[in-house]
């Protein structure tokens, strides 16, 4: 588990970014991969799922079975970065009146504010494919989401996402949110306009 002052700071991280006090929230630790499905009602989950964040709870795989259960994809004292990483949705529902989508802004924040930090996408034209991850939550989500919230965040600053974030309710739909990019950002989110990101 978390320990207090890792806790705190995790809190306080987050409370910083987003500007909003921290939701309401209750950890669930899971000691088997049978226990986080039940935890989380579902059948079966990926073997890289190490967390699962919905309304006030978070399960998480217990640290002693982190490296375990996740094939070595997760270390042991990569706990707290999971934690945060599932808070860190737990603010953005919070922040987006309920909403979860787009999936690329949801996880691709969780991911760059949990340590991984934004890295670019191993193939050039991968750099923009967070446009093909609206609803599609799976594991491919996090490096293109992760790249274009640190893109918006590097180029605009962090006031326009926000706001954008802000502006999100529970029944978006991608052509409520592209209204919503455009008017923020004053382009598109398209491959089009997402490539006038890099005359910028």
């Amino acid at each position: 588990m978390v320990n207090d002052l890792d806790m705190a700071k995790i809190i306080k991280d987050l409370e910083n970014f987003f500007e909003i006090k921290a939701p309401n929230y209750k950890i669930f630790l899971a000691h088997s991969r049978e226990e986080f499905n039940k935890l989380t009602n579902r059948q079966s989950s990926e073997t890289w799922m190490a967390g699962w964040a919905n309304e006030s709870k978070i399960v998480a795989i217990s640290p002693d079975k982190l490296e375990e259960l996740t094939l070595g994809l997760h270390k042991k004292d990569s706990h707290p970065n999971r934690i945060k990483h599932e808070l860190a949705h737990l603010f953005y529902n919070k922040l987006a009146n309920g909403g979860t989508k787009p999936a690329w802004l949801n996880e691709g924040l969780a991911y760059y504010l949990d340590g991984h930090g934004g890295m670019p996408p191993k193939a050039k034209e991968d750099r923009y494919a967070a446009i093909k991850y609206f609803n599609n939550f799976d594991g491919h989500v996090y490096t293109p989401g992760s790249f274009m919230v640190k893109t918006l965040l590097d180029k605009f600053g962090k006031e326009k996402l926000l706001e954008l974030i802000k502006s999100i309710q529970p029944n978006l739909t991608e052509e409520i949110f592209q209204n919503l990019f455009q008017k923020i950002y004053g382009f598109s989110f398209t491959e089009d306009g997402l490539a006038t990101l890099e005359r910028q």
